[in-house]
């Protein structure tokens, strides 16, 4: 994969946030930075290179370091 994929926003056009107004707004500063694309990006190419044993949330989130809201939001996104 060589260039950047389409980004996917499942819910509510984000990648995904708990009902607390700051969670809201580091979702929707994602998206208008281009963070989330890029998260999901580097997980689909993590992944890619990851085999047919795939990764946890933890390795993904090691190798990239992200959380693992940011983890899972990007993989619930790119699973739907």
């Amino acid at each position: 994969m060589s260039e950047q994929l389409d980004l996917f926003t499942n819910y509510g056009d984000t990648g995904g946030y708990v009902n607390r107004p700051a969670s809201v707004a580091r979702a929707l500063a994602d998206i208008a930075s281009g963070k989330l694309s890029q998260r999901q990006d580097d997980l689909l190419r993590l992944l890619d290179t990851a085999g047919a044993q795939g990764l946890t949330w933890r390795a993904c989130g090691s190798a990239l370091g992200l959380h693992h809201g940011q983890v899972s939001g990007a993989l619930s996104n790119l699973h739907g």
